[in-house]
C-alpha cells in the first residue's frame, strides 16, 4: 500500500513525499527513487499531519485526535498528547514559531517545541472562535502574522493572530484589509462548504475553493469619504464546469497556480487571478482526495485512495515523475526471487505486482486474472519466470524480460485453484483444487497437463516441493482432510508415497532448505514436524496460545477465550532452516527455534486501532449502548454531504471484497509470510500491506545527518576531540581527500572494528572509493605542503578496514554491487600490484637470507680447516 487516506506533503527541498498509509508515514524520496517507512505508527488512522517549514519537526494527527511529534530527521517520537476536539487540519507557521490546529468550531494555536524531548513540550498559546460549524481548513499569510481559516457553515474567515486588545478610532482592520483585533473578517458568498482558502504571496488577494466547483477571487478595496473604511470584494467569480464536485485544492503562490482534484478523478490546473485554465487531466474513475505542489511549483501530487493510487506529475513536461498504485483489496499472497532483489505479490484484486526489494516501489503488474490470486512462486535461478494460481480457474506464467503472460494453464472442467508450487527445475507447475480436491500436474514448456493427482477428500490448501535439487524431487500436499501428503511428481504415480494424518484440518505445509523435514500448521493451532524420509513425526510446537488475539468489535469472547479459534495459516523456515516464523489470524508474528521447540520471538506488526482484533479489552460504554457497538456506527462528520456518498454494494455474508460491508471494522490478519534468501529480512502480507523487518538495523536512519556547516576546520577540531567517527563521516561528506587522509590515518587501529560496524550504510560506497584511491595513491587535491596528500599507504591497515566492512555489509554490497563495481574494481587492481611488489620483495629477501646463510656455512667451514691445519 503506497496511499491509503490523508493529505499529502513535499519536504522544503522538494526532493522527498510524504505519504499517509495507515497509521504510519511513508517518505519516497524522487530523486534518489527511494523509500522509507517511519518506525513509528499514531493509534489509529492518520486523518492529518504537518512537516515544519526547515523540515525537522513532524506532526500527525490520528483519527482520534491523537497527535505525535517526532524528529523527522532522526525518526524520532518526541512527544504526543490528544486534543479534546476532531482535528481536520494541522498548519506550522511560515516562521516556524506557532502551529495552528482545527478543534471542531474552534482554530488552537500552539507553540512550537523543540528538537529536545521536554516534560510538557506542547504549549497553548490561544484559542480563535467565530465559526458556527466544523473548521475544516488553515492556511497561514507569509508573515505569519494572520491565518485563514474555512468551514462547513460557507464562510471564510481572517484572523489575527496576535489581536491588539485595544483597537483605535474603532477601525478594526489596517490599511490592507486584515483584522487586528479580536473579530475575525468574514467572507461569505459560497453556497456550498468552503473546503479550502488562500492568500497571494503579496497579500493582496485572497482565494476560496467551495466544493461546489466555485472559486472566488478577493481584494481589498480602501476606504473612500470621511468614513475611510475598506472592505473586501469578489474581484472574480470562477466556476470549474467539470460536472463533478471538488474533493481538494492546493495553491502555490510564488507561481499564482491553482490545482484541484475533482470526484470523477479529475485534476485541472489554473493560473489566477485570471482563472486561466493550464492543464486538465483525467488520473483515476475515483475521487483525488489529496493534492500536493512541490516548494517549486514543478511537481504535482495526487492521491486517489479508493484504489491506492499515488503519482506525482510534472506539468511542464507532462511526464510522470512517479506513478505507484498498491492492491486496493487484501494481500493474499507473496513469495521472494531467488537472488532476493524481487518480491512479488497477489491480491483480491485480481493483480500481481512486483516489487523492487531494494526501493520498495512497484515496477510492473499483471491484470490477466479476473478473479482472486491465492499463490504466486517465482522461478528458478536463470529463469525469469513467476507462475501464479488464481480462483477464476487459470495458472499463468509471466515473463520478466518482455513482461508477458507466455503461458496459461487450465483444467479439463472449471476448477478453482487455492495454490501453486514450481519444481526446482521449473519445469513442472503443480496447483491445488479447491472444489474437485485434487491436484493438477502441467509441463511448463508445453502446457500440456501431466497428471492429476487424487487421494485428497478436501480443499488442498497448500503445496511445497522438496528444495533440495539433490534429493528425490517429492511433492507435499496439505488439505483440510487432515492429512499431508507426499507425491513423487516424476515416477507417474497417481497414489501418494506418504501420508501424515493431523488431528484437524491442515492449513499450510513446507519444506526446510535442506530437504530433511517437513512442517505443517493445522486449524487445532499446532505446528507439526515431520521426517519425510522415515515417515516419522519428529515434534509439535502447540502455538495457540502464543497468537493471543485481541478483542473483536461487537463479538461476545474475550481475548483469552478468543484463541481456542485460531490458528496459523502460514509458515516459513529460516534460510539456515534452524528457525520457523508463524502467522494466522492475529496481530502477531512468531519466531520458533525448531530443534527445541520454544517461542524466540513475537512480533506485533501492528498497534492500529482502526483494525479489529488489535486490543484486548473493549470499551463497554461503546460496546454496550443501546444503538448496539458503537465502533461499527459511522458517526463520521465527513465533509462530504450524503448525496456525495457511494452507493452501498454490500450483499451479506461477504466477509472481503468489494461486495463486503464497509463500514465494519478490518480484522486484522497475516495471509502470508516469506523469509528472504539472505536470511537478512522477512516480510508479512497483512491488512495493511506488506511489512518488511530487517536486521540491518542501520538502514531505517542516518544518526549523522548534520545539521552544521562541515569544513575542514570543523573536521579537524571535531578529530582533535577523538571523536573518530564523527570527524570520518563529516571527512567523507566534505569529499576533500588530503582532510580525509588525515583523519583515516589519525584512527587508532584497535577502534576499527567498532568505527566500521557504527558507519552508516551510506557511507560505504564512499568509503570504499576512498580506499581504493588511497591504496593506488590517486588523488585529486594538494597537500599544503605542495606533496602528494595520499603518501605510502599502511597496507596491513586498509586490509583490517576491508575485512571489517565486507563481514559487517556482505549482504548491503551483494545488493548494491552495481554502482560499487567501479571501486572494487580498482582494489581488486591495486590489492593484485601490491601482492606482486610483496611476492617479489619476500623472494628477493628469501634469496639473500639464503646467501647470507650460505656464506655464513661457508665462513664456518673454512675457520674449522684453518683450526684442523693449526692443530
Amino acid at each position: 500500500v503506497v496511499y491509503k487516506s490523508g493529505p499529502l506533503a513535499f519536504t522544503p527541498d522538494g526532493n522527498c513525499l510524504l505519504s499517509p498509509v495507515g497509521n504510519r508515514v511513508s517518505v519516497y524520496d524522487l530523486v534518489n527513487h527511494q523509500s522509507y517507512t517511519m518506525p513509528f505508527e499514531t493509534k489509529t488512522d492518520i486523518r492529518t499531519f504537518a512537516l515544519s517549514p526547515d523540515g525537522s519537526l513532524l506532526l500527525t494527527v490520528d483519527q482520534e485526535s491523537n497527535v505525535l511529534l517526532s524528529n523527522f530527521t532522526r525518526r524520532v517520537i518526541l512527544a504526543g498528547m490528544k486534543f479534546k476536539s476532531r482535528v481536520y487540519d494541522v498548519k506550522f507557521s511560515p516562521n516556524g514559531v506557532y502551529f495552528a490546529v482545527t478543534a471542531g468550531k474552534k482554530v488552537e494555536v500552539w507553540k512550537t517545541p523543540g528538537l529536545h524531548k521536554e516534560y510538557a513540550p506542547f504549549v497553548l498559546y490561544r484559542t480563535y472562535a467565530g465559526h458556527n460549524d466544523l473548521v475544516l481548513s488553515i492556511e497561514w499569510s507569509s508573515d505569519s502574522k494572520h491565518f485563514i481559516t474555512t468551514s462547513r457553515d460557507l464562510t471564510t474567515k481572517i484572523f489575527a493572530l496576535v489581536p491588539l486588545k485595544r483597537v483605535p478610532n474603532g477601525l478594526e482592520f489596517n490599511d490592507t484589509g486584515y483584522p487586528v483585533g479580536n473579530r475575525p473578517l468574514t467572507l461569505g458568498g459560497h453556497r456550498d462548504v468552503v473546503l479550502r482558502a488562500f492568500i497571494s504571496q503579496d497579500g493582496t488577494r485572497l482565494y476560496s475553493v467551495s466544493k461546489d466547483g466555485a472559486l472566488f477571487v478577493w481584494h481589498y478595496v480602501s476606504g473612500e469619504g470621511d468614513s475611510g473604511l475598506g472592505r473586501w470584494v469578489i474581484e472574480k467569480k470562477h466556476y470549474f464546469n467539470q460536472h463533478a464536485k471538488v474533493h481538494s485544492a492546493q495553491f502555490h503562490a510564488a507561481s499564482n497556480l491553482l490545482v484541484v482534484g475533482f470526484a470523477n478523478g479529475l485534476f485541472a490546473s489554473y493560473e489566477v487571478p485570471d482563472c486561466a485554465e493550464l492543464h486538465k487531466l483525467s488520473i483515476s474513475s475515483k475521487k483525488v482526495t489529496a493534492v500536493a505542489i512541490s516548494p517549486s511549483g514543478e511537481w504535482l501530487a495526487f492521491g486517489v485512495p479508493h484504489f491506492g493510487q499515488l503519482l506525482v506529475w510534472e506539468w511542464q513536461s507532462e511526464r510522470y515523475i512517479l506513478k505507484q498504485q498498491g492492491h486496493y483489496f487484501d494481500l493474499n499472497c507473496l513469495a521472494y526471487s531467488p537472488d532476493a532483489k524481487y518480491l512479488v505479490t497477489g491480491g483480491q484484486d485480481s493483480k500481481v505486482k512486483l516489487w523492487k526489494t531494494e526501493d520498495g516501489f512497484c515496477f510492473v503488474t499483471f491484470t490477466e486474472h479476473t478473479s482472486a490470486v491465492t499463490g504466486v512462486v517465482f522461478g528458478p535461478p536463470g529463469k525469469q519466470i513467476v507462475v501464479s494460481s488464481s480462483l477464476d480457474g487459470t495458472v499463468r506464467a509471466f515473463d520478466l524480460v518482455r513482461y508477458r503472460n507466455f503461458r496459461t494453464l487450465t483444467s479439463p472442467t472449471p476448477r478453482q485453484f487455492s495454490c501453486v508450487a514450481l519444481d526446482p527445475s521449473g519445469e513442472i507447475v503443480v496447483a491445488g483444487s479447491v472444489d474437485s480436491f485434487e491436484i493438477f500436474v502441467w509441463d511448463l514448456q508445453t502446457g500440456r497437463l501431466l497428471d492429476i493427482l487424487e487421494g485428497h477428500e478436501g480443499p488442498v490448501s497448500s503445496l511445497s516441493f522438496n528444495p533440495d535439487p539433490s534429493s528425490k524431487p517429492l511433492l507435499a500436499s496439505a488439505s483440510w482432510d487432515h492429512s499431508v501428503r507426499l507425491w513423487d511428481v516424476y515416477a507417474g504415480s497417481k497414489v501418494a508415497t506418504e501420508t501424515f494424518v493431523h488431528n484437524a484440518d491442515v492449513l499450510c505445509v513446507k519444506w526446510r532448505p535442506d530437504g530433511k523435514e517437513i512442517c505443517s500448521s493445522s486449524l487445532d493451532g499446532r505446528i507439526s514436524f515431520w521426517d519425510p524420509h522415515n515417515g516419522v513425526q519428529l515434534g509439535i510446537i502447540d502455538g495457540r496460545k502464543d497468537l493471543a488475539t485481541g478483542r473483536v468489535a461487537g463479538g461476545a469472547r474475550t481475548a483469552k477465550t478468543a484463541t481456542k479459534g485460531t490458528a496459523y495459516g502460514t509458515l516459513s523456515y529460516t534460510s539456515n532452516g534452524l528457525c520457523v516464523l508463524a502467522g494466522g489470524n492475529s496481530r502477531f508474528v512468531n519466531l520458533y527455534e525448531v530443534k527445541n521447540r520454544i517461542l524466540i520471538k513475537k512480533f506485533q506488526i501492528t498497534h492500529n486501532r482502526s483494525l479489529d482484533g488489535v486490543v484486548d479489552f473493549l470499551d463497554s460504554r461503546k460496546d454496550h449502548s443501546h444503538a448496539g457497538n458503537m465502533d461499527l456506527i459511522d458517526d463520521e462528520d465527513d465533509i462530504m454531504e450524503e448525496e456525495d456518498a457511494e452507493v452501498d454494494k454490500s450483499l451479506p455474508g461477504v466477509a472481503s471484497g468489494y461486495y463486503s460491508s464497509k463500514k465494519k471494522k478490518t480484522p486484522i490478519k497475516v495471509s502470508e509470510v516469506s523469509f528472504s534468501p539472505s536470511g537478512r529480512e522477512w516480510v508479512c502480507s497483512t491488512s495493511e500491506g506488506l511489512l518488511t523487518y530487517s536486521v540491518d538495523s542501520q538502514l531505517l536512519f542516518d544518526p549523522y545527518m548534520l545539521d552544521i556547516d562541515i569544513t575542514t576546520e570543523t573536521t579537524l577540531s571535531t578529530l582533535k576531540k577523538s571523536d573518530y567517527l564523527k570527524a570520518l563521516v563529516m571527512a567523507l561528506r566534505l569529499n576533500e581527500d588530503p582532510v580525509t587522509v588525515q583523519v583515516f590515518e589519525a584512527i587508532p587501529r584497535i577502534e576499527i572494528v567498532l568505527l566500521a560496524t557504527s558507519l552508516h550504510v551510506s557511507y560505504v560506497g564512499r568509503f570504499l572509493d576512498f580506499l581504493s584511491r588511497y591504496l593506488n595513491g590517486k588523488h585529486s587535491n594538494v597537500a599544503s605542503d605542495g606533496e602528494s596528500a595520499i603518501r605510502s599507504p599502511h597496507l596491513e591497515f586498509v586490509l583490517l578496514w576491508l575485512k571489517t566492512l565486507l563481514t559487517t555489509y556482505g549482504s548491503h554490497i551483494r545488493l548494491h554491487r552495481g554502482p560499487l563495481m567501479p571501486a572494487f574494481r580498482s582494489l581488486y587492481k591495486s590489492l593484485n600490484k601490491h601482492n606482486s611488489d610483496i611476492a617479489d620483495l619476500v623472494n628477493s629477501n628469501v634469496s639473500t637470507l639464503k646467501y647470507i646463510k650460505n656464506s655464513r656455512s661457508a665462513v664456518t667451514i673454512g675457520e674449522e680447516d684453518e683450526e684442523l691445519k693449526i692443530g
